[in-house]
């Protein structure tokens, strides 16, 4: 009897630590913070051709080696760290089906500093059905970069950019799910603005409305091929595409250049 006791008892103690080392498994795998789905306090946000500006202002005790963030959005997105471009025209088209959403990964470190940084976000929104893209019918951006304390929330400021419009007739191809896009510069907001500074301005808290794997934009996947890629501006080099004709060559003139090389060919 003493030893079925003492075996209950080993039992108990091994199920409690395997449920302690769970919990503390499962504590220190939980993101620092939850990522929302956000988009912007305006009640034509889901239009078609819909552009939306986004801005963060966070601060880090110091430089970190590695910040990763994961980033989804419907439809694509531009993103600036601390005034440098980071992503230019990040995100896929809706998939690896109709129901679910790629993600991009993003290394933010290389543009972050110490101190206060300034996170900005420019959302395009298709806003319509394409032959390569479902359209979701909900504008939105997720951010999840928990080794940094980043992610997107409430606290992140937007507004829908009215300088970004619709051309007229002829519009685009019912095959695209992109519009002509006629962009109005006297209605355009200071883009270059820092974060800190956007609260005195027309821009609101942004809208909560999913968390990750959310619907409308289901699943979230990462994508499968890489980001573009800016190598900047290069110096045009001066080529000389001057054709000199071999000398014997029938005819002169490019005719019988070309008249030599067939029947070099043969």
């Amino acid at each position: 009897m003493n030893n079925v006791k003492h075996l209950m008892e080993k039992i108990k103690n091994t199920t409690c630590a395997l449920c302690l080392l769970v919990l503390l498994s499962v504590a220190l795998a939980a993101p620092a913070q939850t990522a929302h789905w956000i988009t912007a306090d305006d009640p034509r946000c889901n239009e078609p051709n819909t552009w939306i500006q986004f801005c963060k202002a966070f601060t880090l005790k110091k430089k970190p080696k590695r910040g990763e963030a994961r980033i989804a959005a419907d439809s694509k997105y531009w993103l600036w760290v601390n005034g440098r471009m980071a992503v230019f025209e990040g995100g896929l088209k809706r998939g690896p089906n109709p129901a679910d959403t790629y993600y991009d990964v993003v290394d933010l470190a290389p543009y972050l500093q110490k101190g206060q940084n300034d996170v900005r976000l420019l959302l395009c929104y298709f806003g319509k059905q394409g032959f390569s893209h479902v359209s979701s019918g909900q504008s939105g951006i997720i951010v999840h970069a928990p080794s940094i304390g980043l992610a997107t929330d409430a606290s992140w400021q937007s507004q829908r950019l009215k300088a970004y419009q619709t051309c007229g007739e002829p519009y685009t191809n019912f095959r695209l799910a992109e519009s002509n896009i006629r962009y109005e510069a006297p209605q355009s907001s200071m883009f270059n603005v820092q974060c800190s500074k956007f609260k005195v301005q027309s821009y609101k808290s942004s809208l909560e409305i999913g968390v990750w794997g959310s619907a409308p934009w289901g699943k979230l996947v990462k994508r499968p091929i890489p980001q573009w890629h800016d190598y900047g501006m290069k110096i045009a080099t001066k080529v000389d595409t001057t054709i000199v004709a071999p000398s014997g060559a029938e005819g002169g003139g490019f005719g019988g250049f070309c008249g030599s090389l067939r029947k070099a060919a043969l």
